[in-house]
């Protein structure tokens, strides 16, 4: 701990909860005050996806992966031949992306994420 940080270590998934009460020290004693507030954060960040595979022809493509662990979503990115950069600027929220025409002329003129 230093001054008004504490760094913890988790080893379990989900969510923990933190409060922080001041006190102060009186004699052989110490004297807690009040905490009105409290936090919870998911220490873990998600898994990384598994079975990541593309199919596809000449006119389309289609991604999928297994679920990760904890995610409540995924962004999914490429870079085609002729890119310099990859692009990431789709969002979902299934195991499976058509990829077609249409869809990588949106990604490559879309917002960025």
């Amino acid at each position: 701990m230093s001054g008004t940080d504490y760094v913890d270590t988790v080893y379990e998934d989900g969510c923990c909860f933190y409060r922080v009460y001041p006190y102060f020290l009186y004699g052989e004693g110490i004297s807690p005050g009040d905490s009105d507030a409290y936090v919870c954060v998911f220490a873990r960040a998600p898994r990384a996806v598994t079975n990541l595979k593309a199919r596809g022809n000449p006119t389309s493509v289609t991604v999928s992966w297994t679920a990760a662990e904890f995610a409540d979503g995924y962004i999914i990115c490429r870079q085609a031949p002729g890119e310099t950069k990859r692009s990431c600027r789709k969002m979902a929220t299934n195991t499976s992306i058509p990829a077609f025409n249409r869809f990588w002329r949106g990604l490559l003129t879309g917002p960025a994420i």
